[in-house]
């Protein structure tokens, strides 16, 4: 293969890589996403839980095809933080997070553990 035609491959490829880097990043960060607050409250009036949801524009944010994206922290009935961690685009990614248990148990009724991750790989 003469030098040319390495040269041409090679802008190719640069211009494929250049094109599959912009469609994930745009399917991970698609404008027609809104990032929602979900905030559950003790009977006293504190916020016992707060998480952001990443959702498409007009649905409810806690149904769907919703991901948490952002920081999820739970907080005693004092208002004191308990458990904080960060999500990236719904996988868990750094600090604390909740982790429901497999099956509607785990995500209606809330059942579950909270997991230590650090850049997404979980520690315990």
């Amino acid at each position: 293969m003469t030098t040319k035609w390495k040269a041409v491959l090679m802008a190719c490829f640069i211009i494929i890589a250049f094109a599959a880097g912009f469609a994930a990043c745009y399917f991970i960060l698609r404008p027609d996403h809104e990032l929602h607050t979900y905030i559950r409250q003790h009977p006293n009036g504190q916020t016992a839980h707060r998480v952001t949801y990443k959702a498409m524009r007009g649905e409810i944010p806690l149904f769907g095809p919703n991901r948490k994206h952002g920081t999820e922290t739970k907080y005693d009935e004092d208002g004191n933080i308990l458990e904080t961690g960060e999500w990236w685009n719904g996988r868990p990614w750094n600090g604390r997070c909740f982790i429901p248990a497999a099956g509607d148990a785990g995500s209606a009724g809330g059942l579950g553990q909270y997991r230590t991750f650090k850049n997404g790989v979980q520690l315990d």
